[in-house]
């Protein structure tokens, strides 16, 4: 006679496991029958994609894009020891950024000659240097331990880890941080809320979710609201944002703009009664 063995978890831990098991995350390798693969999976899945020194990390990137374009949720491992350097890292960024990613699992990887960045800590502080559209950044625990490093640095790392992974992961900050590299891009002086939305509906679906970036961004003192009366018939103003003059001019002497969310603190700009002149350029 079979006995069935009681289950230990308690409530939490049932409720727990029942919310992963509801929306699992599936795992693919970059192979040249992946997306076949991913057809079997449920639609608007979320699946994570390996990194092989074997194929470089730009493979990784690639199903991501696909996946992501096929309407799934892509999440790449980002291989720190396959990350050759930082502007090797920026293209990485803009790649994932331009599939609209905003996910990633940071690893060390197991390239055996490592780049720039010989860890995932290492790759975490160039990631939070350059800037990055991710929300939500995965790392490594080793619950069970590693067979080859003492239990005592693994903690340190993740500990470490932990907080550069929490630093990029306020979605709202980072949405503002994309719409200020737009803005150096275009290098704009003045848009409208309706034409940032079409310029970024890959990132954002409903114009209202760009409220919160937006207001951040005002805070801040990068960009300044105009306040402008509709007097006409027809379809009702869209609001107007004025860029920070001196942020501008102090991106073209920066080595990476936009880099640093928190640097234009002092930069306050705020409009004078007397200020009536309009910009003429505007965002396109």
């Amino acid at each position: 006679m079979l006995f069935r063995r009681r289950s230990s978890l308690g409530p939490p831990a049932r409720e727990a496991l029942a919310r992963l098991l509801t929306a699992p995350t599936f795992e693919l390798i970059p192979l040249k029958t992946s997306m076949t693969q991913a057809a079997f999976l449920p639609p608007g899945s979320t699946v994570s994609v390996t990194a092989s020194p074997a194929k470089g990390i730009e493979a990784t990137v690639a199903l991501c894009e696909q996946l992501q374009a096929a309407g799934f949720r892509a999440v790449p491992h980002l291989s720190a020891r396959m990350v050759r350097d930082r502007a090797h890292l920026v293209d990485l960024i803009a790649w994932l950024e331009g599939a609209g990613v905003d996910r990633a699992f940071v690893v060390g990887g197991d390239a055996k000659e490592p780049g720039a960045y010989p860890d995932g800590l290492a790759l975490l502080r160039g990631m939070a240097d350059i800037g990055h559209p991710l929300s939500e950044i995965g790392i490594p625990a080793y619950p069970q331990g590693h067979p080859f490093i003492a239990d005592g640095p693994i903690l340190e790392a993740l500990h470490a880890k932990a907080a550069f992974a929490e630093m990029g992961a306020d979605p709202i900050v980072e949405h503002a941080k994309r719409i200020l590299r737009l803005i150096d891009q275009k290098k704009v002086v003045f848009f409208t809320r309706r034409d940032l939305h079409q310029a970024m509906r890959s990132a954002f679906r409903r114009v209202s979710e760009l409220d919160q970036p937006l207001a951040v961004l005002v805070d801040h003192g990068f960009i300044r609201a105009r306040y402008e009366i509709s007097t006409g018939p027809g379809r009702p103003l869209s609001p107007t944002y004025d860029v920070n003059p001196l942020w501008a001019s102090r991106q073209h002497q920066a080595p990476s703009p936009g880099s640093r969310f928190e640097d234009c603190e002092v930069f306050e700009y705020r409009p004078s009664p007397e200020e009536t002149t309009e910009p003429e350029t505007g965002l396109e």
